[in-house]
């Protein structure tokens, strides 16, 4: 592979395109079947608790049990 220094935004917009197009290409197989298989689930009951939307008292005590001497990492969360 002949690597040089592309300057044309046109060039330089193709070879970009073809090099993503080459790195995430998907070679030919068979995916798994998932044909049969059970998985677990929840209730009904279960994902209504965890898709209700949070009351005040919950926030409060979430924001009130985070400690003050702490700071938030990169991800917002305390460590």
């Amino acid at each position: 592979m002949l690597e040089c220094w592309i300057d044309e935004p046109g060039r330089v917009k193709e070879e970009t395109h073809l090099f993503f197009t080459k790195r995430f290409e998907e070679n030919e197989w068979e995916r798994p079947k998932l044909d049969g298989i059970k998985f677990q689930s929840i209730g009904q009951h279960h994902n209504d608790l965890l898709t209700e939307r949070f009351d005040e008292e919950e926030i409060k005590a979430a924001v009130w049990d985070c400690g003050s001497e702490k700071s938030p990492g990169l991800d917002g969360l305390k460590f």
